[in-house]
């Protein structure tokens, strides 16, 4: 498993997305992990757990 990438500044905690030998992806947050399969799987799982760690660090306005 190969880090891509860790997202850390303005997030309530950390989000990473990782490549695996065997051409899947993934994705981490906090303390859970995420095994997606392929890279539309890996991309929907990072963005929804980039959105909630956003909000859980007040990044959007009370009435989203």
């Amino acid at each position: 498993m190969k880090l891509i990438y860790e997202f850390t500044e303005g997030l309530d905690c950390p989000v990473s997305i990782c490549h695996c030998p065997n051409d899947t992806y993934i994705v981490i947050y906090g303390a859970e992990k995420y095994d997606c399969y392929d890279y539309s799987h890996a991309a929907k799982q990072l963005g929804v757990c980039l959105m909630h760690s956003l909000q859980c660090a007040g990044q959007f306005p009370e009435d989203y």
